[in-house]
């Protein structure tokens, strides 16, 4: 029956030939009956044609090897040949030197590299989810609260996973890096060289880091966002320059793609487009409105004596008067534009105001020693 199961199949098919009287009188032997002997016997004869043509293969490539060979002795008489076997064993050796290098490499080297890619993996995420958020807050204990739940809620997440992987990358890139200046060494034989950067490859599709790691590296993480001490002045001015070098890049490249367009301008111009001219001139007008609402924030806080001016939104009543300002000079864009201006016209300001902020920073670590951050260290 089609719909009978394989094993009552197999099992119909050794009774019916065991009840057989061919069977029976020794006409058929126990081995040249039912389906899975069959097979076996098939594949013994299969193999054996395959062992005959692969016996004959080797025939002609030892023909043909030995006829090269012949043909390289004769044309380089005085150059030892390496067969297949020494080409691997010395490209092999070769890398395991390089991987046995990966230790000689200083540790200063390994941190400023994993402290490059760890930033530039995550600086967006602290200023924008941490530390712009984080601003918003009316006072220092506020803003300590809203840095500590968004950086243990990201501790417990997503920074180990986040740390490995960079990691992973930094190591193998710097086998990498060892790999390819050892090949444009006058000593290295080319002849090795598809075959280290394939091991290169196959190294990071297979390495693979200690499942371990991730809960270790969540738990040194944890503990050390909690740790808010600060031992000596040396340490506090070297977090502070850290962080008035971040403000200062991280306002460059706002500041950048603020005028970006402006950049892209002149050179379509040249090429005698204007379109981009046109945007240029709405994006500036734009951020020009969009300054007077931050100016008249400020004038509104020194009266009110309330921090009004760093509110990271627009309300609607801004939004109306920035785009009525903009009609009234036959410019008209759509609210989504003039957020989007907003976005960075905001953020450069906060940076502005932040640096300023980094830069009296330094010397309040007297403050800090005495215990009176509250009164306007944070």
């Amino acid at each position: 029956n089609a719909d009978d199961p394989i094993d009552l199949i197999q099992k119909y098919e050794e009774e019916f030939f065991q009840n057989s009287k061919l069977f029976r009188d020794g006409i058929f032997k126990a081995n040249q009956t039912t389906t899975r002997n069959l097979s076996f016997a098939v594949s013994d004869c299969f193999w054996k044609m395959v062992k005959e043509s692969v016996e004959q293969q080797t025939d002609t490539f030892k023909a043909t090897k030995f006829t090269l060979e012949t043909e390289w002795k004769n044309s380089f008489p005085k150059m030892r040949e390496q067969d297949r076997d020494e080409l691997f064993e010395k490209a092999r050796g070769e890398i395991l030197d390089e991987v046995v290098n990966l230790s000689l490499i200083p540790s200063q080297q390994w941190e400023d590299n994993l402290t490059k890619y760890l930033w530039e993996k995550m600086s967006n995420f602290i200023f924008d989810d941490v530390f712009l958020t984080a601003a918003q807050a009316e006072s220092i204990s506020d803003f300590n609260t809203t840095v500590d739940v968004k950086l243990q809620q990201w501790a417990e997440k997503e920074l180990p996973r986040q740390c490995i992987d960079i990691g992973q990358f930094v190591l193998l890139d710097e086998f990498q890096n060892l790999i390819e200046r050892e090949q444009k060494s006058r000593s290295n034989d080319p002849i090795t060289n598809d075959i280290k950067l394939q091991v290169v490859q196959e190294c990071r599709t297979r390495h693979q880091w200690d499942a371990k790691a991730l809960d270790s590296l969540r738990v040194i993480q944890t503990q050390a966002l909690q740790d808010r001490s600060v031992s000596d002045k040396q340490q506090w001015e070297s977090a502070a320059k850290f962080m008035e070098s971040t403000i200062r890049n991280e306002l460059q490249h706002q500041e950048s793609e603020l005028n970006s367009n402006q950049n892209q301008s002149s050179w379509r111009k040249f090429m005698g487009f204007q379109q981009t001219t046109i945007e240029e001139t709405y994006r500036k007008l734009c951020a020009k409105e969009l300054e007077r609402i931050l100016i008249s924030r400020q004038q509104f806080d020194q009266t009110t004596k309330n921090s009004y001016t760093f509110r990271s939104t627009l309300d609607f009543d801004e939004l109306t008067t920035v785009k009525k300002n903009l009609q009234t000079q036959k410019i008209d864009v759509s609210n989504d534009y003039i957020t989007d201006v907003w976005q960075r016209v905001y953020k450069v300001h906060f940076l502005k105001r932040n640096l300023s902020t980094c830069l009296d920073c330094r010397r309040f670590f007297y403050y800090y020693q005495k215990g009176i951050s509250d009164q306007g260290v944070s």
